[in-house]
């Protein structure tokens, strides 16, 4: 079986400094809750206190480990911060600070109702499950992270103050930050638990979780899941330069040798790469093509590189030039379970028979793959002003095995968005053998 295609969507760093910050949080929070001699307060019992004391040798030990910790903690966190600054950290800020009103509060809802009650009875009920596009964290990431990292803030500073009480000398500001200290600690730990239970136990978010550990998350799951920065990254022509990393894992320090990748079961031979990373090609969801379509018809071409079989069947953007980059050949292919393909080897001549080198082309194929190489090759080849229309036709797979939808295309793309379609052939945009 084909292993899927996979995406970078951490650092190195960022997964270090992750679980760095768990480590020391469930420390702290353990060797914290053994600071606690009040049965009154004690949210474990006396048996937790009396637990810590005997591990760490006494009470006193104890405060001091929990200080040293708590410090280690605060200080590593704020280096990472500065010296990543513009890489990791406002990057960071900027994203999870970030929010759609109309698009987070629908999501939270949808989100709520399909964790609650079955698939099938939404759909009985005519509600809509399909869940508005994300960026890089889901607004109930967000909604975790934005008390994290402030409370993350006053728990350090409070600890600051009560480590330091004596020389502070003012018992005032000590009684209101052990106040501060404590509520603000089980506020972030509730959402904590159901960070964790999102996370690792939740259905359908295990690729969430090994990208923790691996920084690689599949294609298919960034695309359901954080389609905005999925779309963003195709735009940028970053997901065929990781598809190409995680095929070919380069090593800088062997002068620029291919070595078998982490992430791949492909072998390959050592060799040196001389040609340069593929030009990024401009992307558009289709809804937004079938706009600046209406603004200027009479400028602006769609192509569909789809097969003809595809453009026949299927359907249709009403507009669309039908210019093949593959053919479908009736021979079935044991491996991948479908009828096998072969490039087009005239498609950018059959192109350019037809367009000129300025003219503004969108090209479109079934879900943004064949499409994401076709706009490639034109650019390569002259064409100027080439948008890849990133959704495609039909569009990306629903992803519940609850749904009578499972594996239908149904999210996103031309035929899903209220722009017109066919199944209407009119002979000077169809593709033509003759």
């Amino acid at each position: 079986m084909m292993k899927p295609r996979m995406i970078r969507r951490h650092s190195t760093k960022a997964i270090f400094l992750h679980w760095f910050n768990t480590a020391c949080w469930f420390f702290l929070l353990g060797t914290g809750a053994g600071l606690i001699d009040n049965p009154g307060l004690q949210p474990l019992g006396m048996w937790w206190p009396r637990l810590m004391h005997t591990v760490f040798g006494s009470p006193e030990t104890l405060l001091v480990v929990h200080e040293a910790c708590g410090f280690l903690w605060a200080g590593i966190i704020v280096i990472y911060g500065l010296v990543f600054l513009r890489t990791e950290t406002l990057p960071f800020l900027k994203e999870v600070f970030s929010f759609s009103v109309r698009d987070d509060v629908h999501w939270l809802l949808i989100k709520s109702l399909v964790m609650t009650l079955p698939t099938r009875f939404l759909e009985k009920m005519g509600a809509d499950s399909t869940l508005p596009d994300q960026p890089f964290y889901n607004v109930g990431q967000k909604l975790f992270a934005i008390p994290a990292v402030l409370g993350g803030a006053l728990i350090a500073a409070s600890g600051f103050i009560m480590a330091f009480s004596r020389a502070l000398n003012d018992p005032g500001l000590v009684q209101w930050s052990i106040l501060i200290h404590f509520a603000i600690v089980g506020f972030v730990t509730a959402g904590l638990l159901v960070h964790v239970f999102m996370a690792a136990i939740a259905k359908g978010e295990g690729p969430a979780l090994r990208s923790m550990f691996t920084g690689w998350v599949p294609e298919g799951f960034a695309r359901h899941h954080n389609r905005r920065w999925y779309d963003a990254m195709m735009r940028k022509g970053f997901i065929s330069l990781f598809f190409l990393l995680s095929l070919l894992q380069v090593c800088p320090s062997a002068g620029g040798q291919i070595t078998q990748s982490p992430v791949s079961a492909v072998n390959i031979v050592s060799t040196q790469i001389s040609e340069p990373a593929p030009k990024p090609v401009p992307g558009v969801s289709a809804k937004d093509a079938y706009e600046k379509w209406k603004d200027e018809p009479d400028k602006l071409i769609i192509i569909d590189c789809r097969t003809p079989e595809e453009y026949v069947y299927v359907g249709h953007a009403s507009m669309a030039h039908n210019i093949p980059s593959q053919f479908m050949e009736h021979v079935w292919d044991e491996n991948k379970k479908e009828y096998r393909m072969r490039d087009n080897p005239n498609f950018v001549e059959m192109v350019k028979s037809k367009f000129k080198l300025d003219d503004a082309i969108f090209v479109m194929c079934r879900s943004g793959g064949r499409s994401t190489l076709s706009a490639r090759k034109l650019t390569e080849a002259g064409f100027t002003n080439v948008v890849n229309i990133m959704d495609g036709f039909e569009g990306a797979l629903v992803r519940d095995p609850e749904s009578y939808f499972d594996g239908k295309r149904l999210r996103n793309g031309w035929k899903n968005s209220g722009a017109p379609w066919t199944y209407g052939l009119k002979p000077r945009l169809i593709f033509r053998a003759d």
